[in-house]
């Protein structure tokens, strides 16, 4: 197996990547508290109509011996290395990166380099959130919640397990490590009951948010004009979870 060198040592690199469509160099706000860059994972179970990433939901991308569908891995590789007296976090996001079964290996390749790692996850799949979590390859998690249980698959876009997604909040909670819950609202999916049920579904959270949708690409072109919250709204809203959470953030 190909190796490479780094700060670290010589480590082996990660057997099955997962398909990396796109990297986003340099972030100051996805990784709480580092520098960080993004790597955006191809594949996703959800088809939320109002996702913004429509391009990355297809599972079929290719994955050739030289590395990653979109971004080969030697390329990766060379960003890594070369970026890591600039940057100390990388996010794993998707997409659904949970998808990949080599996502453990992936994240410890990462790591060896010294990069603290954030994976973002929609918590469709505990039984794989549960072992990458055992693996001590991630330092920081996002979880995104879709709807109450009564509406997920309205705003999912598919049948969803809600016990499932329990389970990843569960999961997520008992870890020990920094996490925050997260939601995109808007009009047509969300009203101040759904958020409640919502902030109800990660009750004693340390760290909710909204996010308010911002209508443009989206994977049903009718939420492409479809009206955002104002920002009253939002904050209101924003009130209406903190009755569950310890804080909740409109952003």
């Amino acid at each position: 197996m190909p190796e490479i060198c780094n700060r670290g040592g010589v480590v082996a690199r990660p057997p099955r990547p997962p398909a990396i469509a796109g990297v986003e160099a340099t972030s100051l706000i996805d990784f709480p508290g580092h520098l960080s860059a993004v790597l955006f994972v191809q594949g996703c179970d959800f088809r939320c109509p109002f996702c913004h990433n429509p391009e990355l939901i297809a599972t079929g991308a290719v994955v050739g011996p030289g590395g990653c569908f979109g971004m080969p891995l030697d390329e990766l590789a060379d960003l890594l290395a070369r970026r890591v007296r600039v940057l100390d976090g990388i996010v794993i996001t998707g997409g659904e990166p949970l998808l990949h079964p080599g996502l453990a290996d992936f994240a410890a390749w990462i790591r060896s380099y010294g990069y603290a790692v954030k994976l973002d996850t929609n918590g469709s799949l505990p039984d794989r959130l549960e072992a990458v979590l055992a693996a001590g390859v991630i330092d920081y998690v996002a979880m995104d919640v879709k709807s109450s249980p009564e509406r997920y698959a309205e705003a999912a876009g598919c049948h969803v397990d809600v016990d499932r997604v329990a389970r990843s909040i569960a999961l997520i909670r008992a870890s020990g490590l920094p996490h925050e819950f997260r939601s995109t609202v808007l009009p047509r999916l969300h009203d101040e009951p759904t958020v409640r049920a919502m902030a109800r579904m990660i009750a004693g959270a340390p760290r909710y948010y909204l996010q308010r949708f911002r209508p443009a690409r989206t994977l049903d072109p009718a939420f492409r004009s479809e009206r955002p919250f104002t920002d009253d709204e939002m904050q209101a809203l924003a009130a209406a979870a903190r009755e569950f959470v310890e804080g909740c953030t409109v952003r």
